[in-house]
């Protein structure tokens, strides 16, 4: 059994692949079908084995640094959308429509964090385009 290297890039930059699927105990168990499988004969070279093991824990480890950050990011937003709550704000809602009111609540999304309005509507956090203090009057426009 050979592993191949991912053959495209992601429009991220990112490498396409399924290293991310890989489990400790699924690479353990791809290392030994490969040693099994090889030939008596052409045993493969132990140093290549030891920069595939080397590359795939690096990768891993660099994917779950990734994952890390991402719930770092994910609780800033989290944060700084809790901090709007009683504030007026205005914005375009998830269909780009023009949205304004006092935050009454918040959702967490796969997309971030939704400000929920007092008439309903919901202004993503990404998508807030002036934000007024409690008790700040809204100018109308």
């Amino acid at each position: 059994m050979a592993i191949s290297a991912p053959s495209s890039v992601g429009s991220n930059g990112v490498l396409a692949s399924r290293y991310g699927e890989l489990k400790s105990e699924d690479f353990v168990k791809l290392i030994f079908t490969e040693l099994r499988n090889q030939d008596p004969f052409k045993p493969n070279d132990s140093a290549e084995l030891l920069k595939q093991i080397d590359s795939i824990r690096s990768i891993q480890t660099n994917m779950e640094l990734g994952d890390r950050l991402n719930r770092v990011v994910e609780s800033s937003q989290m944060g700084s959308a809790s901090n709007l709550l009683g504030h007026f704000v205005k914005g375009l809602t998830i269909d780009y429509l023009p949205a304004a009111g006092k935050v009454i609540g918040i959702q967490q999304t796969l997309d971030g964090p939704l400000l929920e309005l007092q008439d309903g509507q919901f202004i993503p956090l990404s998508m807030v385009q002036s934000i007024k203090a409690p008790g700040g009057a809204p100018d109308g426009s």
